[in-house]
Parts: C-alpha cells; sequence; structure tokens
C-alpha cells in the first residue's frame, strides 16, 4: 500500500473511507501543516513518501509537476475533482493506493475521473 497525505479541506468522508480500508494516510492538519504552501505540503509527500491526495488542481498540481522539473522529490499526487460522485472516487482512490506501488507514482499526477 502506498501511503497517503490528504490536502487541505480534501473530503473527510474521502480520507475517512480510505483510513477505514487500513490505509496509512495523514490529514495535512495532523501533519502540522495548517494553511502551508503548496510546496511546503509536498515538500512534506516528499520527504515522507506519501501520495498526496488533493481537490486543487489550480495550484497544488502546478507545484507538482515544478518539482519534477526541478528534481525534487515528488512521491505522486491524486487529484480528485470537487463534486465527484464519493463512491467511485473513493474506489479509484482505493485501486491507486492498495494496487499500486511507490515508485509506479513516483513524479505523476493522477486524475479520477468519477463524475
Amino acid at each position: 500500500m502506498i501511503p497517503c497525505l490528504a490536502d487541505e479541506g480534501f473530503h473527510a468522508a474521502i480520507t475517512d473511507a480510505i483510513r477505514a480500508r487500513g490505509v496509512d494516510i495523514v490529514t495535512v492538519q495532523e501533519a502540522g501543516l495548517s494553511s502551508a504552501t503548496d510546496e511546503a505540503v509536498l515538500d512534506f509527500a516528499g520527504k515522507n513518501g506519501r501520495l498526496a491526495l488533493t481537490h486543487d488542481k489550480a495550484t497544488l498540481v502546478g507545484t507538482a509537476w515544478e518539482r519534477v522539473r526541478a528534481g525534487l522529490p515528488m512521491p505522486g499526487v491524486v487529484h480528485v475533482p470537487w463534486g465527484a460522485a464519493l463512491g467511485p472516487a473513493i474506489e479509484e482512490v482505493l485501486c491507486i493506493v492498495e494496487c499500486g506501488y511507490p515508485d509506479e507514482v513516483d513524479g505523476q499526477v493522477l486524475y479520477v475521473t468519477s463524475a
């Protein structure tokens, strides 16, 4: 399983469902990163080998690609759009974290497509 970091404002129902399945997931708030910059969030994820889960396509995804271009650790980001159907979104995220390996998502941005 791939350990995760849920971005600030990430849907608690998704975080709770993932945690209930035994996935090692911490929230930005639990990590002491409330109101932190996207760079700080991704730095923490990189240093701790955690896949970042976010709804923030506007800035966090761009910051992730900047880290990849700079050669900085970026163990992956999963973007879940706001308004995604919760059940299918949870299943897609679980498929990634339960069936994938860290080296498969390293340096990648994955997009959940549940509508």
